[in-house]
Formats: structure tokens, sequence, C-alpha cells
């Protein structure tokens, strides 16, 4: 909402434990938590990899095994981000 509101878009990757004493609740629960995030301070890190080095120090299951478990983060640490600009330029045919 609040993004919108600013006509802003961004992307987020949720990591969601869930062990014995604790199970998430649905999507209601992260709907909730997304909110309260989106109000208070944020960070901002250099790379996927330094966020996720930050991230393990506020989980209780190593990053690692999110990491291993996760086709979307293994693609997003082992590629690199390609522009719009730099796609074009590799495609000459797509060139105008």
């Amino acid at each position: 909402d609040k993004l919108a509101k600013l006509k802003l878009q961004s992307g987020v990757i949720i990591l969601r434990e869930a062990y014995s004493g604790y199970v998430p609740l649905g999507v209601f629960n992260v709907r909730e938590n997304i909110k309260y995030a989106m109000n208070g301070e944020y960070k901002e890190f250099e790379s996927l990899k330094d966020s996720l080095v930050y991230c393990g120090t506020k989980l209780k299951i190593p990053i690692s095994k999110y990491v291993k478990q996760s086709n979307l983060l293994k693609e997003l640490l082992h590629s690199k981000q390609t522009t719009l600009d730099s796609f074009f330029k590799k495609s000459p045919d797509l060139q105008q």
C-alpha cells in the first residue's frame, strides 16, 4: 500500500522459519509483518550476499539451509543482474 501511494515498486524475498515451538500462520501474518516493516527503519546492503549474511545473524535456522533449498536464491547469488540497455546492446537484432 505504501509503495503504491509513492508510485514505487519493489521486490522482496521473505525468509520464514518454522521449527518446534513456532509455526507461521498464513498470508495474513506475512502481510501484517510487511506493513510493520515498511513503517520502520530499514537497512541497505551492497549486495544480496551482504543482506543474507545479515539475515543469518537474526535467524535460528542457518542461512545456508535457505540457499541450499531455494532455486531463486541460488540463481540470484550466481548471476549478475542485466539491465535492459545492456540486454539490447548484446542483441543486435533487437536494436532499433
